[in-house]
């Protein structure tokens, strides 16, 4: 469900705040404004980039392959221990 892909996304996404959220089992890179909205209604919001960056400590444009791996892993277990 989140991937390397997903977090590169989100690091990368040009909306604004863009967020991570989880709806129907997938994962989607929206604005932080559209988390709001009814086709996201019932979604489980993951984590924000900004956040993201707060775990992540470093520059997404230094971040090694082996970091983005070890992210997405946190946020896959995290999500799978909510129970999204």
């Amino acid at each position: 469900m989140i991937t390397v892909d997903v977090v590169r996304e989100l690091l990368g996404s040009q909306v604004d705040d863009p967020t991570l959220i989880i709806v129907g089992g997938q994962a989607h890179v929206v604005s932080g404004a559209a988390v709001g909205e009814d086709r996201y209604a019932g979604g489980l919001v993951v984590v924000s980039r900004d956040e993201l960056h707060h775990l992540a400590t470093n520059d997404a444009d230094e971040m090694s392959e082996w970091r983005l791996r070890e992210l997405a892993a946190q946020l896959e277990a995290t999500v799978a221990h909510l129970g999204g």
